[in-house]
């Protein structure tokens, strides 16, 4: 845990007005674009992460303001959810990160995951650096319960990315599903080890790393404070060497890295 990244501190983004129909669908892709807002970023050409073009500061794709991002899993208004989905596409496209067709991000995969309730999955196992695609479901981002904006869901990419750099989520496209409605695209490295199957085991085995069990599937790290959710035997992987890969889990409290 000392080697943690502490880079990457987020602002509030504000979007630009959006509208939603009745039906649930959404304006087309043009109307969407044709209404942009600032954005403030460069794109690092050295940034790992594919040929797909990453984007290392996830939040380039809002418009940051001076606000703090409402945390993931507070609940906002819808209208704030459509501004920054619309900034989100906008500024996608501004930044070549748009597709229209996806088939080039999937079109090698060697496997699809249904990936539980959060993303779908496309397995690249068969590649020299094996890594999986994830694509944000169900009209949300992230689970569809949390009604999370745009924006939270990409600090909490963000959050996620400082505490387990080595499994680094990377945004590498924004879409729009048949619906109309915005997907977020990842890449992050492949996760070899093995998945429990009894959940007292993974509570042993996290703890021998520092991990202290909380309530529900929260643990917090004894020493830097780093309080995760969403840490169940379906999340975490336990590699070759003995030690838990969390993969897909949610930083709550980045403890000594958000100083």
């Amino acid at each position: 845990m000392d080697d943690l990244d502490k880079s990457h501190r987020v602002k509030d983004p504000k979007g630009i007005e959006s509208e939603r129909s009745d039906s649930g669908s959404k304006a087309p892709a043009e109307a969407v674009a044709a209404e942009g807002a600032e954005f403030s970023s460069a794109q690092n050409p050295d940034e790992p992460g594919g040929d797909q073009g990453p984007v290392p500061e996830k939040l380039s794709l809002l418009a940051t303001r001076h606000l703090e991002i409402p945390a993931y899993g507070l609940t906002l208004a819808r209208e704030v959810l459509d501004r920054e989905e619309r900034d989100l596409i906008a500024n996608a496209k501004r930044l070549g990160i748009f597709h229209d067709d996806v088939t080039s991000l999937i079109q090698d995969a060697d496997n699809i995951d249904s990936g539980g309730t959060e993303h779908d999955v496309f397995l690249f196992t068969n590649s020299e650096t094996a890594y999986v695609i994830k694509r944000t479901k169900d009209d949300a981002y992230g689970h569809p319960q949390e009604k999370a904006t745009p924006a939270q869901y990409l600090q909490r990419l963000d959050h996620f990315n400082i505490v387990f750099p080595e499994l680094a989520m990377l945004v590498i496209g924004v879409s729009l599903n048949e619906r109309g409605f915005g997907v977020i695209w990842t890449k992050q490295p492949y996760v070899k080890g093995e998945a429990l199957d009894d959940p007292e085991e993974l509570i042993d085995i996290v703890k021998g790393c520092g991990w202290i069990k909380g309530v529900g599937n929260s643990y917090q790290h004894e020493k830097t404070g780093v309080m995760i959710s969403d840490a169940n035997i379906g999340n975490i992987l336990i590699d070759a060497n003995g030690h838990p890969q969390f993969f897909d889990v949610v930083v709550e409290e980045l403890g000594l890295f958000g100083d």
